[in-house]
């Protein structure tokens, strides 16, 4: 059974981390009791640019949530080439290797940007999967969606076209990231990373949907001009 706790002892850190796990689509199933209870368990933590949160065959016993800032999870290939599995960005979750009896980690997360997150620990959510069937089937769920998305990235890479395959990851970061016709922050290096190549390929086919007149390139900053036609070489 969970603790009881009541919103007369609640401190105002409980009510911040109540209100975040409120916006949190994985816990708006939760009764307020719940959720008031969990959000005593709910650590944060804000970290700069380049932070690991863990690595391969590492073990850690926390499920993350972004609260602020960007996150990249990735494999490193045999010739230490860099490929990234997930841009996540606000109200994201990673870490979820703490569910399959606290197995090593298979992945790389790291922080783009800086980045505040929250944590909460194996015990706690196993505790909240124990009780509460609505949970369970939503963090399972929340698992199938990761394995899918990873499998198709992986087909992605052995079925299409590197053209293809940068114009779909644009148009990805531009839906979760960009503004008015604007994605900033993502180098060529860091593009090239995120699809296990080279800067200079990555270069080449910019350089080819800029004369296209489907992207504008300036420091840092790339202008969607036209979705439609990146969307048509994404298909290809």
């Amino acid at each position: 059974m969970t603790p009881i706790m009541t919103t007369h002892n609640m401190t105002p850190a409980i009510a911040t981390a109540l209100h975040r796990l409120r916006t949190w689509s994985l816990f708006d199933t939760l009764s307020r009791q719940d959720a008031l209870w969990l959000a005593t368990r709910l650590r944060t933590q804000t970290v700069p640019t380049g932070h690991h949160f863990f690595e391969p065959d590492t073990v850690d016993d926390s499920l993350f949530f972004t609260i602020k800032g960007r996150v990249r999870l990735y494999r490193c290939s045999s010739d230490n080439r860099k490929l990234t599995l997930a841009i996540l960005a606000d109200g994201a979750t990673f870490g979820e290797n703490i569910l399959y009896n606290r197995q090593r980690h298979a992945t790389y997360a790291e922080s783009l940007t800086h980045v505040t997150v929250g944590r909460l620990y194996h015990d706690d959510i196993l505790h909240l999967m124990t009780n509460n069937p609505q949970f369970s089937r939503r963090m399972l769920s929340m698992l199938g969606e990761r394995i899918q998305y990873t499998e198709r990235l992986l087909e992605e890479r052995m079925a299409k076209s590197l053209p293809s395959r940068l114009a779909g990851l644009l148009l990805h970061l531009y839906r979760i990231h960009g503004d008015d016709g604007q994605l900033r922050g993502y180098t060529h290096q860091s593009l090239a990373e995120m699809l296990g190549t080279y800067r200079e390929t990555i270069t080449q086919s910019l350089n080819d949907f800029q004369r296209q007149e489907v992207i504008g390139l300036k420091r840092r900053l790339i202008e969607i001009f036209d979705e439609d036609a990146l969307s048509q070489i994404a298909a290809m």
